[in-house]
C-alpha cells in the first residue's frame, strides 16, 4: 500500500491546495500511503465535502472524473486557459519550494504519526517566505 510507481519506492502523499486569487496555501491533507490513495480518492474523502455548492477546484489530470474539478483540458476561451496556466504555475512554485526541504524525498526515521508535523512546518515556512 505504500509503494509509489512514480518514485519506485515507498512513500506518502499529501494534498495541498492554494487559493487561485491570492496564491496562498489554504489546505494541507495527509499523509496517505502512495499506493492505496490516488489523488482523486484523497480529494473525494475530505476537500470535496468542504467546498461550497457552486465551488470547484482547478487541478491536474490526476483529479479527472469529478464534477467539482476543472482539469487543464476544461477551458472555454484562450483567456480562461491562460488564467489556468498561471494558477498551475503558482502551485508548481509551491511544490518546488516544498521540495527544497526534502521532507518527502529522504527517508523519515521517526514515527509515521510525526511526519505530518514536519511536513506542515515546511508548508508554514513556505507560506511565510511568500509573504
Amino acid at each position: 500500500k505504500w509503494y509509489s510507481h512514480k518514485f519506485n519506492g515507498a512513500g506518502v502523499r499529501y494534498e495541498i491546495a492554494s487559493c487561485i486569487k491570492t496564491g496562498d496555501i489554504v489546505w494541507v491533507n495527509g499523509p496517505f500511503p502512495c499506493g492505496k490513495w490516488p489523488d482523486i480518492k484523497i480529494f473525494r474523502r475530505d476537500l470535496k465535502n468542504r467546498l461550497l455548492p457552486n465551488e470547484k477546484i482547478k487541478a491536474d489530470r490526476g483529479y479527472r472524473g469529478d464534477e467539482k474539478v476543472r482539469t487543464p483540458d476544461d477551458w472555454v476561451t484562450l483567456s480562461d486557459r491562460k488564467a489556468k496556466d498561471c494558477a498551475a504555475a503558482r502551485h508548481e512554485t509551491i511544490n518546488g519550494r516544498l521540495q527544497n526541504f526534502k521532507c518527502l524525498s529522504t527517508k523519515f526515521r521517526h514515527e509515521l504519526s510525526e511526519h505530518k508535523h514536519f511536513f506542515c512546518f515546511t508548508v508554514v515556512v513556505t507560506q511565510l517566505m511568500f509573504e
